[in-house]
């Protein structure tokens, strides 16, 4: 806020048209990436209470837990020595 006090005042004083566009646009530069910071402030603290894809960290979603990875159940029960060819055990 303080370079955009600055261009401001700079802006005024001068007189030369070709450095006033240049002022001018800094100017907007500024103003701009202030009010996408602006936005981006808004935006964090109004956060809506059920955010999806955040189970576990957020207490008022509703939904199930995540399920665990299909690979890790179907290597405990399958490679086991009961689950091979006839339910007998090769070993």
């Amino acid at each position: 806020m303080k370079r955009e006090k600055e261009l401001r005042e700079l802006l005024e004083e001068e007189t030369n048209q070709y450095k006033r566009n240049a002022l001018e646009s800094e100017l907007k530069s500024v103003e701009y990436v202030k009010k996408l910071l602006t936005n981006l402030i808004q935006s964090l603290q109004s956060e809506p209470s059920s955010c999806e894809g955040a189970y576990g960290r957020n207490p008022e979603q509703e939904g199930s837990p995540p399920l665990p990875h299909p690979w890790k159940g179907l290597a405990k029960g399958s490679f086991s020595s009961e689950a091979r060819v006839g339910g007998r055990g090769v070993g």
